[in-house]
């Protein structure tokens, strides 16, 4: 949890975060841990580790049918502070949560809807409410 005070992310973070990627983890409990240091490092994606927010970004929606409730809040915390420079690859997030949404938990469908809302408000006005429009239009199709 202090990383997320920090003003900066110390320079011995960035192997560690790829690492992330490329690891194979067997068990839950490794990939939450992993989740969570996504997730405490996410002031840092708006600047120190801009490169790794789109591999953590895809590594999470990965993972996401493992340990939900920890990835899907980790995406929206990531979002939150840096979803703007996912904006190109937002058709590729709101399939994924289109199609694994409706399986998982209410929460789970919350954190991800979060995480998109983070990436598409950055959009100019009449794109921003299409955009929304968009979320809203997947969910209430799948809700009917």
């Amino acid at each position: 949890e202090g990383l997320v005070d920090e003003p900066s992310l110390p320079a011995m973070y960035q192997p560690v975060l790829q690492s992330v990627f490329r690891a194979e983890l067997p068990a839950e409990e490794h990939c939450a841990t992993a989740a969570n240091l996504l997730r405490v490092c996410g002031p840092h994606f708006n600047q120190a580790v801009l490169p790794q927010l789109l591999p953590a970004a895809q590594w999470l929606m990965s993972v996401m049918a493992r340990i939900p409730a920890v990835a899907s809040e980790a995406l929206q915390e990531i979002c939150g502070y840096a979803g703007q420079h996912l904006l190109p690859h937002v058709q590729d997030l709101l399939q994924v949560v289109v199609a694994v949404a409706p399986k998982l938990p209410a929460e789970v469908d919350v954190a991800l809807h979060g995480a998109l809302a983070g990436v598409v408000r950055g959009l100019p006005g009449d794109q921003a409410m299409a955009a929304f429009f968009k979320l809203c239009d997947g969910t209430a199709r799948t809700l009917a």
